[in-house]
């Protein structure tokens, strides 16, 4: 993978991520965190090496308003710490 198709790829997978926290209603939470960049980078490397891709844009697609995420999201763990918080302001 060359460089500037490894950069594509992240983009995409952090668009996923950033779809299914949005979705979930937990991504005003991930930014509003210290230390959220690094944060919200940990958790792009992990939906990058997911291998659900095409399952997670599916599953997004026809869950609009879900409680949880889908068993095989890998951010399973930080979205159920972030529902915990209290809203973002």
């Amino acid at each position: 993978m060359t460089g500037l198709e490894f950069l594509a790829f992240g983009k995409k997978q952090k668009s996923l991520m950033q779809r299914m926290m949005e979705t979930l209603g937990v991504y005003g939470k991930l930014t509003h965190l210290p230390g959220h960049a690094g944060v919200e980078t940990r958790a792009a490397e992990r939906c990058s090496k997911c291998g659900h891709e095409a399952e997670c844009a599916s599953w997004l697609a026809a869950n609009e308003t879900p409680q949880e995420p889908p068993a095989f999201c890998s951010n399973t763990d930080l979205i159920g710490r972030l529902q915990k918080l209290t809203p973002a302001r």
